[in-house]
Parts: structure tokens; sequence; C-alpha cells
């Protein structure tokens, strides 16, 4: 960010573990901006093991049936690279998946 006016949060070095998402585990230069940003608000990053390309993270929707629409326009993504990924799970389920991943 150029913008030499706009004011970051300053989270005074706290720390935080960053979560990657799987959907974008293949674009660097989306997760080296996050990672930018954190720092210019004085985060100090906790990596997790699986960052990066290695994420198989994407929150409650790998736990549902991919969208339609998105077979279609990536089925290299959500097709042919998700196996094992978009399993149909109960709300309840998913809830605790989540509660287990946290």
């Amino acid at each position: 960010m150029n913008d030499e006016e706009f004011k970051f949060l300053d989270y005074s070095h706290e720390k935080m573990t960053l979560q990657d998402c799987w959907r974008s585990y293949d674009n660097r230069s989306e997760q080296d901006a996050v990672r930018g940003l954190l720092k210019k608000m004085n985060v100090n990053i906790v990596e997790q093991d699986e960052n990066y390309e290695k994420t198989q993270f994407c929150g409650v929707s790998l736990y549902a049936p991919a969208p339609k629409r998105n077979l279609k326009l990536a089925p290299k993504r959500f097709v042919e690279n998700a196996d094992g990924k978009f399993i149909p799970t109960t709300s309840e389920e998913q809830e605790m998946l989540m509660r287990e991943h946290c």
C-alpha cells in the first residue's frame, strides 16, 4: 500500500497465527501481501506448518460439495486438485471440525 496518509492499526507486536486458505495455495503474491499488511500493523506472525502451498484449510467450504459454478470455471482446481476435499457434512459436524481445527 503506497498511501502514506493511511493509518494502519498498531497491534504492538501481538502474536497472531496466520492461516493460508487452500483456494490460494498457489497465489504466493496474495499470501505475501497479507503478511506484508500484518507486518505494517506490527503483528508478529505465527506460521503454521501447513502454510503457503502446503495449506489444506478452507474453512467450512471444504465440508460441503463444491459449488457447481466452480467445477465448471476451474475444473483443475476444484476437481483434479481437490481429491479428498468438498466432503458433505452436517452443520453440527462442520462446527465440530472447525472447533477441532482452532
